[in-house]
């Protein structure tokens, strides 16, 4: 059987969403995430399974043994309190009901020996969930705009630089990848056993490992998931992990 790959929503109690797409009434909230991750999940061999908001942890561990691995998809911000800061003003909009939704499927994640692909909020989620913060807006410091969204979610706007000897460049097999940029926030401060494996050219972190977890473990903050129909490349990130999950 094709692996089961466990793939985060964006949980929201807001009821516009179902307003909008005329498949909901007022007061519903909602577990939504884009096509894109699942259709990575599927051309790379996996079997896709939308992991809903749910109340009960036993329920999630229960759900965990059943899947070969996880993927932490994007979304909205994190909240500041959850690394120990403030929110600033420029920090985008907070989603609690999700923060504490994933934080819990982290930490059972986190236990397990469950290969986990983080993207974009993902891997701040990572970061964050072992003790590291993050840049609430950028730029800042140096650092550019990285929310470049008039560029198709197809098309690599920068380059990200990959340290050699990395789990990414065994995957990618290249030291300087293009990749397409929709966040706001970054990683300031690598988390316990968090190593920062890519960066841009204004030395924004990129990508995040933990060589020291034994099951595959690997946070990108660009969307693969947005480039893969085009992009052989950003392909590999999909096969590596489904295959990790297939072991």
């Amino acid at each position: 059987m094709k692996p089961l790959i466990g793939i985060t929503v964006n949980h929201t109690s807001e009821d516009t969403l179902g307003i909008t797409f005329g498949s909901g009434l007022p007061g519903q909230g909602w577990n939504s995430v884009a096509q894109d991750y699942a259709a990575a999940v599927e051309q790379a061999g996996g079997i896709p399974v939308l992991l809903p908001a749910m109340a009960s942890d036993e329920d999630y561990a229960a759900l965990l043994e059943k899947l070969d691995g996880i993927l932490f998809s994007g979304g909205a911000d994190i909240n500041p309190n959850r690394y120990g800061e403030d929110m600033i003003c420029e920090c985008g909009k907070i989603n609690p009901d999700r923060d504490e939704y994933e934080f819990r499927l982290m930490a059972l994640a986190a236990k397990s020996q469950l290969p986990i692909l983080c993207i974009c909020r993902g891997t701040q989620l990572l970061n964050v969930f072992h003790g590291g913060s993050l840049v609430q807006h950028m730029p800042h410091d140096g650092l550019r705009n990285h929310s470049i969204i008039g560029m198709p979610r197809t098309e690599g706007s920068h380059w990200a630089n990959i340290t050699p000897g990395s789990l990414l460049h065994s995957i990618l097999g290249e030291e300087r990848v293009h990749v397409n940029s929709y966040h706001h926030q970054c990683i300031k401060a690598a988390g316990n056993g968090i190593v920062v494996t890519a960066i841009s050219d204004d030395n924004t972190p990129e990508a995040i490992e933990m060589p020291e977890r034994a099951a595959f473990t690997l946070g990108v903050q660009w969307h693969p998931e947005m480039m893969h129909s085009k992009n052989s490349l950003q392909c590999k990130i999909f096969k590596a992990f489904v295959d990790a999950a297939s072991i």
